[in-house]
């Protein structure tokens, strides 16, 4: 069992990923609205955040969705609120139903709690694949970006994030059928939806794959923490007996030591000195580790070499350097190559394996299970932490080899579902299934080919470009391209990866409004896990004024798309 003080240390460290990216979150809202109130040139802020799609949004969650085809006064098709998937009006509606509140108050609130949950879901999702204060960054470039003055309107983008991060922490827990239901959720919010579903059977393939490695190695199939003994004697006068305990373990593990006794019989904290008269290795008379709890889940590696200098009654005397194991028996210095120590060093690895391993290894399972009251995944870890460039995660998506396979293939296929079932629907309705298709095209200018429209305004604008938000804009969209370059260089999780990927292909690959690409990115994630990253490994004074900067500029440029520009976000 756990002691009160860890216990009181793990609840402190969650209240705190909660509460840090919800006062980040809060903090931001009231600052954008600050920016709203001092630049508008009139009080119509409310009208403002409900502009352009937001009145789609609020017709369709108030009328319902249209029949079929909307015609203009020349018989001229145009776009009608088909276009826009149910997820987002459908809670504006329940919130109406519930709250009694007008239309566009509950899309307002719904976009406003919905990024509340955005922002603590992308914490804990950075905190789990790196740590906390990659986690906290991570957040708090999502609220203040650019285009982050969408998290505040009656648009889709806050509940569509809330939605994938979900989706992805789930997965990396091996919550299977919890992230199937989040990823059809996605799905039917937003068509970049399908992006979700495709990373999230990437997610199923890794962990059905890693389930299946794990059950073909025989000393990982025992239990939920795969513990691994080996011992490997030496034949040299020097060498060193190591003995490895291998343990995959959810954060928050009280131990990752690295103990090493030398041949004065030193040790570090959380090891493993010498051997005593028993044959247990350890470094306290019992032989269990100092400094650790033996039910920790987590990785030690003690590194014991036989010590020497042993007195008459088998205790060796006290280093100045550090501490040594009571009861080391040796012949004298440098007597390593004497046959009787070798065997007193063979039998201490083998009192270790048969009586500290086997212990430890029962304590371990039985505490986990005490304190989680249910078994928990064992995750790969490769690499640990990522430090420099946002690399690796610090434990691959994966389950147990007890893990059913067809949870994750069930969770993939549901979250699969999501986008075709809405383009059939309106399909169905309309008596065309290319209709979904033709009510972008007609009403947003929405075609895909393959980035060219794209390439061709970044070109113009650097070139020709006679305003500064076309400028800056096509700046943003080389930005988008050169952190999502960096962050798979870094090797981000690969689900991640794939839906930043397909987010970004999506959204640079298709012809539309080019003002409205920098909003269409706010939910890719992917190209804010560098900086993210940069800023959590940067002195804490640094990485504040930096956010801070970052967010003066992109929610002032939030507010000026809405209140000076004159054209749709």
């Amino acid at each position: 069992m756990t002691t009160p003080a860890v216990n009181d240390i793990t609840r402190g460290g969650r209240s705190s990923l909660i509460a840090f990216p919800l006062g980040v979150y809060a903090l931001s809202r009231l600052v954008q609205l600050a920016f709203l109130w001092a630049m508008s040139p009139d009080d119509r802020i409310r009208d403002r955040l409900l502009a352009w799609d937001g009145g789609h949004f609020v017709r369709v969650a108030e009328e319902g969705y249209p029949t079929g085809y909307t015609y203009d006064a020349d018989g001229k098709l145009v776009g009608n609120g088909l276009a826009f998937f149910p997820g987002y009006p459908m809670l504006v509606r329940l919130l109406h139903l519930i709250s009694r509140l007008d239309y566009g108050t509950s899309a307002i609130t719904v976009s406003w709690l919905a990024g509340g949950a955005a922002a603590v879901l992308l914490c804990a999702l950075g905190t789990r694949l790196y740590n906390e204060r990659v986690g906290i960054a991570l957040t708090a470039l999502f609220c203040v970006q650019p285009m982050s003055m969408a998290l505040s309107m009656g648009y889709s983008e806050a509940l569509f994030t809330a939605l994938v991060a979900g989706m992805l922490l789930c997965a990396h827990r091996g919550a299977w059928l919890s992230a199937g239901l989040l990823g059809l959720s996605a799905g039917l919010t937003r068509p970049t939806g399908a992006a979700a579903a495709i990373a999230l059977a990437v997610a199923a393939i890794m962990a059905i794959y890693n389930a299946r490695s794990r059950s073909r190695a025989p000393h990982r199939a025992d239990a939920p923490l795969a513990l691994r003994s080996e011992a490997i004697p030496s034949r040299r006068a020097d060498a060193r007996i190591t003995t490895r305990l291998d343990a995959r373990a959810p954060a928050g593990a009280d131990a990752r030591s690295v103990a090493r006794a030398d041949a004065g019989g030193r040790a570090d904290a959380g090891g493993w000195a010498g051997a005593d008269a028993g044959g247990r290795a350890g470094a306290d008379p019992g032989g269990g580790a100092a400094g650790a709890d033996a039910r920790t889940p987590a990785r030690a590696v003690a590194s014991a070499r036989a010590v020497a200098g042993a007195d008459a009654d088998g205790s060796e005397g006290a280093d100045p350097g550090g501490v040594a194991g009571p009861n080391v028996i040796d012949d004298a210095p440098g007597a390593d190559a004497d046959a009787g120590g070798r065997e007193r060093r063979a039998e201490a690895v083998e009192g270790q394996r048969d009586e500290a391993g086997e212990e430890r290894r029962t304590e371990a399972v039985e505490g986990q299970r005490e304190e989680t009251g249910e078994e928990r995944r064992t995750e790969a870890a490769p690499g640990g932490r990522t430090g420099a460039g946002g690399g690796g995660s610090r434990a691959e998506a994966g389950t147990r080899s007890t893990t059913p396979i067809w949870k994750p293939l069930l969770a993939a296929a549901i979250a699969l579902a999501g986008v075709p079932a809405y383009l059939l629907w309106v399909g169905l309705r309309v008596g065309n299934l290319h209709a979904w298709f033709d009510i972008q095209t007609a009403g947003w200018g929405t075609t895909f080919d393959y980035g060219d429209s794209s390439w061709q305004f970044v070109r113009t604008a650097l070139l020709q470009g006679d305003g500064w938000i076309q400028v800056s804009i096509a700046w943003m969209l080389i930005g988008t391209v050169i952190l999502a370059v960096l962050a798979l260089r870094g090797r981000v999780w690969p689900p991640l990866a794939v839906y930043g990927v397909i987010v970004l292909v999506l959204v640079l690959g298709q012809a539309g409004y080019y003002h409205s690409k920098p909003r269409l990115l706010v939910p890719a994630l992917l190209i804010l896990v560098p900086p993210a990253v940069a800023l959590g490994r940067a002195r804490p004074r640094t990485a504040a004024l930096v956010l801070a900067a970052c967010g003066v500029f992109g929610l002032w440029y939030g507010s000026y798309l809405i209140t000076v520009w004159h054209y749709a976000i």
